[in-house]
Order: C-alpha cells, then structure tokens, then sequence
C-alpha cells in the first residue's frame, strides 16, 4: 500500500483488491498449517506452551491500550499528542488522491498533502483498515495500534525461540521487550516507529536460519520483502536498524568463511528485491531520510526538544524521590547486558551490532544532547538489549545453579505469573489517566453530527481551542469551510500559505458558523443565532441581518475579524476579512 502510495495511485482504487488478496493469503496460511499438522508435535505441554504464548502478545499488546476496554476501538485516548492527526490526515488524502495532487482541496486533504514527501507507511495502513471497514481513518487507529502491537509480540516470540530455542527464555525476552518500549510508543503516538518494531525482530529471526544453511534462498526474500517494509515504514531508523538485526547471521561456532558466503549469497537476492521495491519512492525517501538526519544534528530547537529534555541534561530527574530505584534499575541492566556480551561473545555480529547501537545512543545523548533522537534509536534497537540482557541472566542463573546446586526452576512459573499480573496493574491504572483524553475525544466527535447537520453549505469555523480545532477540520472535511484561525501545525508562519490554497468557498452562500462551546474561548458571534451548543463546540446561523466573527488575544494573540452584510435586492451577501 505504501508503494502504490509512492506511485501515485489512490489508495482507495486498491483497497478491496489488497482485501482480497489479504484474505486469500491468510485462507492459503490457514491450508498449509492443516497440512503439516500431523508433523509437528501434540505433546499436551508443547500445546500448552503454544497457548501461553499466544495468552502473553494478546495481553502485552492489550495492556499497551487500556482504554480500548472501556471506551471501545473508535476511541483512541492512548496519547494525548497531536501527531495521530497527521496520521489520518495522510490517510485520507492518500486515500482519495493521486500523490502530488494539491491545491483546490479540501483543508483536510491539503494539509495531507503536504506530507505526501515523507514516510507514508503508517497512513497506508490506516486507509486500508478505514475503506475495508467503510468508516474514518480516526475509527481505526486503536485497531491499527492493537494489530502491529499483538504483531510485535508475535515477532519477539519468533525470534526468540529461534535464537534460544528454549520456552522460558522466549516468555522473559517478550515480557521484557514487548510492554515498556511499545506502551512508551504509543503515547507518543508515533506510529510509524511503531510499525518497525515487529519488523527487525523478524529479521533477525530469517538471518540467524540462514546463518543455519535453512533455507538461505527463502530466508532472504523474506529478509528482503521486511528490508523494503523498513525502509518504507521509517526510514531514518531502518538504516541502522536493520544492519543491526541481519548482525544475527553470524551464528556461534561457524568460521567466518562460511558465514561471508552465506551472506554475500543472501546480499544478492535482498539487494535487488528490496531495490524494486523501494523503487517508486527512493529519491523521495532518501532527501527525506537526508532532511531528518541534518535536523537531528542541527542547533537551536529540534523535533521533540522539551521539557523531557531537561528533565534529563539539566538533572531535574535527581530531585525525584525514586531516583534511587530508577539508578539500581539500570545499574542491574547494565550488569545483565555485560554477562550477556561475555557469554555470547561468538555470536560477535550482534555483539558489533549493540556496539553501534550504544554508540549512536551516547553520541546523541552527549555530544548532540537529543532527547529525543536517544529515545528514537534505543526504542526502536531496545530488542537487541532485551536479548543480552536475557542471555546475561540466563546464563548467569545457569552458572549459580552449578556452581552451587540451586534449581531456579520453580521460580519461573510464579515469576511470570507476577510480571503479566504487574503489567495488567500498570495497564489499569494508565487507563485511569486516560479518563479525561477520552472525553474530550468524545467531544470532538460532535463535529460528526455537524456535519450531517450542515451537509455541503459552506460555513465559517472559527475554533480556538487547538484540538477541537484540528478534529473538527478532520470531521468537516466534507463541509465547505472557511477556516479562522488555523491551528496548530496547520497554523504555523510556513504552513499557512500552503493552506490558503485549499479549496475556496462561495463566500456569499456562508450559512453556518461554529465556534468552541466554551464562553471564555469562544470567538464572539454577533448576527447569527445559537441553534445548537454542544460539550466541544457550538453552531450558529445567520439570523438575515448584518454578522460578524471577532476574536482578540488569548494564547494565540489571535486577530480574527469577519463581517457580513444583510442581504438586499440590490446587494448581495459577501464576507470579507479585514
């Protein structure tokens, strides 16, 4: 979908195609895991091991989205960031128009058009699940979270048990990989970094079978087919990425001949399938992925600069009260992940790969001091420390149990038990937090019977308040607007004149106003009677007479002033903007 994307082709022409191949696909996956049942074992315990594991991704990624439970999956109240509506906005303009259509559209459409440069994987999505469904891309986003989240579950399984081919090891590794970092994710709302976190585990997974000899031909197209979905998802973050998880074919034991072999003859099957690809958008994601790094390594206030920032460089986390578990926490992870390194130093392409990794995390951390960019790299590689922190304690218990005849065995059972009771506490009293996102999500939604209301008459939207701004410009879309002030990045100095070429309306048929609920921030409506007033916002009609829509000051300095004349035989209606 991001390819056709790419390739200029409306995502909504594609849509019940890509549906039934989806389908089919899955029918075909369905067929063949029949078939080779009778081949894999039906031991009572493997079964079961099999169950738990299906129980953990289901929980982890549930736990990830509380408030899915409460308030259903139309509701996403999971971040309280405004990036989601960036999101379905590139949704519903790759959706209904050919990449590098702009100007003349709706404001919805014309503010997703500027995305239409960057990394577009994420929209995609979100447009196949919104026209499969025959609802908005905003109904589906908690669907969309809990769908790659139960996928990134499902990867940390299958690379785990490939690479320690042991049941509790692969439990551990995904309860301690698989909560933190993608709960972190999602109340960011960072969607497509979320997309390439079930992606690199998987590639992992296929390098270490083809370290193997398994299948090195097959291995590799898949490798490439998940190689082309990085790069197309984030490519910013694939580069390193996606080098640290093909790390994992070096496998212990083989000598390094045979191990350039196998990669060299995998190189040559990824390298022209992940090409073709890639291809439609690889000038565009390159400039992109250009773009991003020199941002990234640029002066004066960067994307995601804030108060997390200081919290960390300026020392305010010291004046915590529970500093001194946090430090123990990470003392005790650091240990792990050095006894981690030691016992599997023979697998030194990982070993290599989490040099890099923790290189790049210092050097931004210390020498650029971006917050931000240290969380982006160490989310996205945090699987690779979750292995050598589970191999340093795996290895670790091991060695106590023979050195001094301890059977940690029991243990294992109960301690799961507690860590998957733990999250579903830490789950539940996040959705606690969530309580007042909801409602005002909710209340956005107003903007849905509004525009049944309305229906196609063009009409002034002068909300003040940023959100409710955002949202109603999203549940309008197919309303006319004439939209005073634009809010937050659609109002920004270089954005706005990129806005003023949306689609003009026939100012002398505006009909309808609306204004934010609240008296204290609402815009001042004279001419025009109140004739509906809801949580979020309110609708005005113009009573015939002379109309005006005045706004001064506030947290924006706004300096909003519209008139409109009363009709006449001799005069008709117009609206100007002093």
């Amino acid at each position: 979908m991001s390819g056709a994307a790419w390739a200029a082709i409306p995502l909504q022409r594609l849509s019940t195609l890509v549906w039934i191949a989806t389908f089919l696909l899955a029918m075909l996956g369905i067929v063949l895991r029949l078939s080779v049942k009778r081949q894999i074992s039906t031991e009572i315990h493997q079964k079961r091991r099999h169950a738990f594991c299906w129980f953990v991704a289901f929980v982890l990624a549930a736990a990830a989205m509380p408030s899915t439970f409460h308030y259903g999956l139309g509701i996403y109240a999971s971040s309280i960031c405004q990036d989601a509506w960036n999101y379905i906005a590139a949704a519903d303009y790759f959706s209904h128009f050919a990449r590098g259509v702009e100007g003349g559209l709706s404001p919805l459409d014309q503010y997703g058009s500027l995305l239409m440069n960057g990394r577009n994987a994420s929209s995609a999505l979100l447009s196949l699940l919104a026209n499969g469904l025959g609802t908005s891309a905003a109904e589906v986003i908690s669907l969309y979270c809990l769908l790659v989240l139960f996928a990134n579950c499902s990867a940390l399984i299958a690379f785990a048990v490939t690479v320690f081919g042991e049941f509790r090891s692969a439990v551990w590794f995904t309860l301690f990989a698989g909560f933190g970092v993608p709960l972190l994710v999602v109340t960011y709302a960072n969607f497509d970094q979320m997309l390439l976190l079930p992606l690199l585990p998987l590639v992992a997974a296929l390098a270490v079978k083809a370290g193997r000899g398994e299948n090195v031909a097959g291995s590799a197209a898949a490798i490439a087919i998940l190689f082309a979905a990085s790069i197309l998802a984030y490519v910013e973050m694939a580069v390193f990425g996606l080098l640290a998880a093909a790390s994992f074919i070096v496998i212990p034991g083989q000598n390094l001949r045979l191990v350039l072999l196998r990669a060299t003859r995998g190189l040559c099957i990824v390298t022209p399938v992940t090409a073709a690809l890639t291809w439609p958008g690889a000038v565009s994601l390159l400039s992109f992925l250009k773009l991003q790094y020199s941002i990234g390594t640029q002066a004066g206030v960067r994307p995601g600069d804030g108060n997390l920032a200081n919290w960390l460089m300026r020392g305010e986390f010291l004046h915590h009260s529970w500093v001194g578990a946090l430090l123990i926490f990470v003392l005790a992870l650091a240990v792990l992940v050095a006894l981690g390194v030691w016992f599997e130093q023979k697998r030194w392409g990982a070993v290599l790969a989490l040099f890099g990794v923790t290189g790049l995390v210092l050097y931004f951390l210390l020498v650029e001091k971006y917050l931000y960019g240290v969380y982006k790299i160490a989310s996205v590689n945090f699987w690779i420390f979750s292995f050598f922190t589970v191999a340093g304690a795996r290895a670790g218990l091991g060695f106590a149990s023979r050195r001094y005849s301890i059977s940690f065995q029991p243990i294992f059972p109960a301690a799961a038990i507690f860590a998957t009771l733990s999250i579903i506490a830490t789950s539940a009293l996040l959705e606690t937090k969530l309580r007042t996102n909801a409602l005002n999500q909710k209340g956005y939604r107003e903007a849905v019977a509004l525009a049944a209301l309305i229906g196609t008459t063009p009409t002034v939207l002068s909300v003040r308040e940023e959100a409710a701004n955002q949202w109603a410009v999203f549940y309008l879309a197919s309303v006319p607007l004439y939209i005073d002030p634009y809010r937050s990045t659609m109002g920004q100095p270089e954005v706005l004149p990129f806005m003023k070429r949306a689609k003009a309306i026939d100012l002398a048929s505006v009909k309808f106003i609306i204004t934010d609920h609240d008296t204290a921030l609402r815009s001042t409506v004279t001419g025009a009677n109140l004739i509906w007033d809801g949580r979020t916002y309110s609708l005005w009609s113009r009573d015939g007479g002379n109309w005006t829509v005045t706004a001064n000051g506030g947290t924006y300095n706004d300096a909003v002033h519209l008139n409109g004349l009363a009709s006449t035989v001799a005069t008709p209606n117009y609206l100007s903007k002093k």
